[in-house]
């Protein structure tokens, strides 16, 4: 997966009014209405909405903010323990991303991706749905990225795509501190077992957490009060037996 700062042109850290003219000025020139029949024109449409889609929601935008810091990180501790390793990946990869741009956009991902937006109030399961994008069968893995607060079980084994029609894989999406009320972006990625990283399929979803049912707030002070009465009836009937002593 490509870095979508990367291909709008921009920096991670500009505001949503440049990145929303940095796709219309990128996407202008290779609008398939205006490049009938081109096949690279039409693919670089695509990589620009995908990134789009993606930066343009703000919660969408800070999973996968994260995502990329998480990245980095694990490349940063690679190369601490295998620097020479690294270096030779890192060239081999400038090498062949130099070639594939010589040579032409990339093919794009070999699936398509939907995801419904969900409400929980501990935990939900979202029915992602799959459907290949070239004709063709696919096996593929299933990965989240979630803000804090939120936590998801991806599927253990690869999700079997069929050349066609649409299956569905369950993900299991959890509250972790999420505040109740609130709402949150989560990214599906969707990449082909052992296959190359920059034709991972990319989708976004929210996620609402549902508000305090009415009567649990005038609950909890109630629920309070008669948790500290017990500890304190426990402490007095401790002392009384320290100070008696056992019963003949």
């Amino acid at each position: 997966m490509r870095n979508f700062y990367k291909v709008l042109g921009i920096a991670a850290t500009v505001d949503d009014k440049r990145i929303k003219s940095a796709f219309r000025r990128r996407a202008k020139s290779v609008h398939p209405d205006l490049n009938p029949g081109d096949k690279r024109a039409e693919q670089r449409f695509k990589e620009l909405t995908q990134a789009y889609e993606v930066l343009r929601k703000t919660r969408a935008r800070a999973s996968y903010d994260a995502f990329l810091a998480e990245r980095r990180s694990k490349v940063r501790r690679r190369v601490a323990g295998s620097a020479a390793l690294m270096l030779s990946t890192f060239a081999l990869t400038m090498g062949s991303a130099y070639l594939l741009l010589a040579l032409g956009a990339q093919p794009g991902p070999p699936v398509r991706l939907s995801v419904p937006s969900t409400r929980l109030i501990h935990q939900a399961v979202v029915a992602v749905g799959l459907e290949s994008a070239d004709g063709a069968p696919h096996r593929v893995r299933l990965r989240a990225l979630t803000p804090r607060g939120l936590n998801a079980l991806e599927p253990e084994q690869p999700v079997e795509v069929p050349a066609t029609g649409r299956v569905e894989a369950p993900l299991r999406v959890l509250r972790a501190g999420a505040p109740a009320g609130s709402r949150a972006g989560i990214v599906l990625l969707a990449g082909e077992v052992d296959g190359p990283l920059e034709r991972t399929a990319v989708a976004t979803a929210d996620v609402e957490v549902a508000a305090d049912r009415p009567w649990l707030p005038r609950l909890r002070a109630p629920l309070l009060a008669l948790a500290l009465a017990l500890l304190a009836s426990a402490v007095l009937i401790e002392l009384r037996r320290l100070w008696l002593g056992p019963a003949a």
